[in-house]
């Protein structure tokens, strides 16, 4: 949700997710975006990337693109450091069954899971979610 969010308002996800920013800062982004007379057609581009009508598919579709581009990550992280999942697990302190039912799309990510791994491997969260096609 905070990603779709983040598209939403053209802000960077790693602004709404990470707790170095207070309310204050955040409302300040999300006004000085909405002062900038984003319209409701406006609004649907920037979540959209183009003028298809938001239904339950079109979310469903933007939602599984960002799964997928963080599972993507993941998977190439854990290829890339040379572990398995068990040890990519066990290095980072993460539960073995949540990640194994988070890369075989059966659950969602949480935000905190997400948090260590930028923060682990030096990443943005706004690195790891590809643009939409």
């Amino acid at each position: 949700m905070m990603i779709l969010l983040s598209k939403l308002y053209n802000i960077s996800p790693d602004v709404l997710i990470n707790d170095k920013y207070s309310i204050t800062d955040l409302k300040d982004l999300i006004d000085s975006s909405l002062s900038n007379s984003l319209s409701l057609g406006e609004l649907k581009k920037n979540l959209l990337d183009n003028d298809d009508k938001l239904t339950y598919h079109t979310s469903k579709r933007i939602i599984n693109h960002y799964r997928d581009s963080i599972t993507d990550f993941i998977k190439l992280l854990i290829k890339q450091q040379e572990y398995n999942l068990e040890s990519f697990c066990t290095e980072n302190n993460f539960d073995y069954s949540d990640i194994s039912s988070y890369l075989a799309k059966k659950r969602f990510l949480d935000c905190d899971t997400l948090i260590k791994i930028c923060e682990k491997y030096g990443f943005q969260i706004s690195d790891i979610i590809k643009k939409g096609d």
